[in-house]
């Protein structure tokens, strides 16, 4: 396997200029390479994307790329490519493991896999999934969910909600958990919910998770992801809170 690994100097066009100089000597001609930097290397470093920096984006109305990531080198790719957000989800169970949905997927591996992803991707905003059945009450919820930000360096946790959540948020956000809650289509709730179709069609069905989102917030919720809903009800959500 091929491995690529970043050049000790990065050199674009857009803030430097070279000057190639023929020197002489008496016994070869050498060229030397003459740079001249608009500004320092420090300040062309990609600066670590945070919470207040996603809320800074929302606020201004600039849209930021959020791609899913598993590994080591696709994060250090990614973020060479100015993608700021990267998930770390339990779909690695479907495309890494591949199991027919998302159930078996177990806490380790996927803090495993958090850890190479924050190493690769060192200041992007990592976001991981809690697996299914780790938060099945609020006493585990904060338990798993504060081992996986310590154990992973992730910036926030995702958990795929119901209105039964509600202290569990509570409780993360108090235990200082930045908490991301996936609405719409819940992969991990496909057995209820009647296999992977689209959430909130109906006027009655799209007013619930709207209501269920401002109440996350409410709660403490750092951001609302939504999956798999028609655009007037993500319209309804994103205009009505102040959270990514």
């Amino acid at each position: 396997m091929r491995h690529f690994s970043a050049p000790s100097r990065l050199l674009t066009a857009d803030f430097c200029r070279h000057r190639l100089t023929l020197v002489k000597n008496s016994t070869s001609i050498h060229f030397m390479a003459k740079t001249r930097l608009n500004g320092s290397m420090t300040s062309s470093m990609p600066k670590k994307m945070t919470l207040d920096g996603f809320r800074a984006a929302m606020d201004a109305g600039r849209k930021l790329a959020m791609l899913t990531c598993y590994d080591f080198t696709t994060a250090k790719l990614l973020e060479r490519a100015g993608i700021q957000l990267l998930l770390v989800g339990d779909s690695a169970a479907n495309t890494i493991l591949g199991y027919e949905n998302t159930l078996p997927i177990s806490q380790d591996f996927l803090i495993e896999i958090t850890r190479a992803v924050r190493r690769g991707a060192p200041n992007s905003f990592v976001m991981a999934d809690l697996p299914f059945g780790s938060f099945s009450t609020r006493s585990q919820g904060i338990r798993n969910a504060v081992k996986f930000i310590k154990e992973t360096g992730a910036d926030s946790i995702k958990i795929e909600c119901t209105r039964g959540h509600l202290g569990l948020i509570q409780g993360l956000a108090d235990a200082g958990v930045a908490v991301f809650a996936h609405l719409g289509l819940t992969p991990q709730r496909v057995g209820l919910i009647g296999g992977y179709k689209t959430q909130g069609k109906t006027a009655h069905d799209a007013l619930m998770i709207a209501d269920l989102a401002a109440d996350l917030v409410n709660s403490g919720a750092a951001g609302i992801l939504l999956e798999t809903v028609p655009p007037q009800v993500s319209e309804l959500i994103c205009g009505h809170l102040d959270v990514p």
